[in-house]
């Protein structure tokens, strides 16, 4: 039965059905997995964690504990990881060469200042590292990481990242930022845009860099690469100032207040026209990102 489902069913397909098969006859202490196994529930899990947890009620499958041991096993350092560009390397070799146009996005985050002692490597984590042993004493509280995604096609990866103390140097940035799309165009992607907020630290770079609205690109290596501020913070923008100041459009002023009453107005009728908007996109509470 199996030799003639192996030729009817896709190879995915036919390897979950032969492990469910192999699994049946063992008990739950003694499954064992492959990595091929391994990655495939990993997909799964990330696709939809919630969904996941289902299939396990009536699938022999992984638990969520297995999965992050494997992902806690991968060796993920500070700087690019080159584990991860050889692996794309490989996939780019079989990949059409509009799907190797890329664009580079970075983005910082505030972190609690705290050290800890990661016991498997062996040694004390959290203080301002760059990667390839550039490490200096002085603890960090800010995160930042590169990400690699698609212009054409829909994907992304996640391929380094940084600590540092304070928010990273505009110089510093720029330095790993020129690495990183000279590490993605060895792996064999062309990288033709950046993609950033509009942080003090990302204005400084660019200003340095010669990017102006006449040129909104810079220089790598004789290739040019286009800058972009971040869609969602540029919304973001939009609504604080139309909040804070308000606009004026053909001669009309368009304040706040407008927003306030419609909201007020709509919010009690039994069928609304801005089913979505809700009092917290109207009355923004602290540290609220709604759009």
């Amino acid at each position: 039965m199996m030799k003639e489902l192996q030729h009817l069913l896709p190879a995915k397909v036919y390897a979950f059905v032969s492990t469910q098969l192999q699994m049946s006859q063992r008990k739950c202490q003694g499954y064992r997995w492959t990595t091929q196994d391994k990655a495939f529930f990993l997909s799964l899990w990330h696709a939809s964690p919630k969904c996941y947890r289902l299939l396990c009620k009536v699938f022999s499958m992984p638990s969520v504990r297995t999965l992050q041991k494997t992902c806690q096993a991968v060796d993920f350092k500070t700087g690019f990881n080159t584990n991860i560009l050889s692996t794309m390397r490989k996939a780019m070799e079989t990949t059409k060469p509009i799907d190797k146009l890329c664009a580079i996005v970075t983005d910082e985050m505030s972190l609690k200042e705290a050290v800890h002692y990661n016991e498997a490597a062996d040694r004390v984590e959290r203080f301002e590292d760059f990667g390839k042993g550039q490490r200096t004493p002085y603890v960090a509280n800010y995160a930042s990481g590169f990400m690699v995604r698609g212009l054409f096609t829909k994907w992304k990866q996640l391929f380094g990242y940084c600590f540092t103390s304070g928010p990273i140097p505009h110089v510093r940035l720029q330095s790993m930022l020129f690495n990183g799309i000279r590490e993605l165009r060895k792996a064999g992607m062309e990288c033709l845009v950046f993609i950033c907020d509009q942080a003090a630290g990302n204005r400084a770079m660019l200003t340095r860099l010669g990017v102006t609205k006449e040129q909104p690109f810079f220089s790598v290596d004789g290739i040019r690469v286009f800058c972009l501020w971040d869609p969602p913070h540029l919304i973001k923008n939009i609504r604080n100032n139309w909040r804070r100041h308000g606009f004026v459009l053909d001669g009309n002023e368009i304040t706040w207040d407008i927003l306030e009453d419609l909201y007020a107005c709509d919010s009690h009728q039994e069928i609304r026209l801005c089913c979505r908007l809700t009092k917290k996109h109207v009355h923004l509470p602290p540290f609220g990102n709604f759009f």
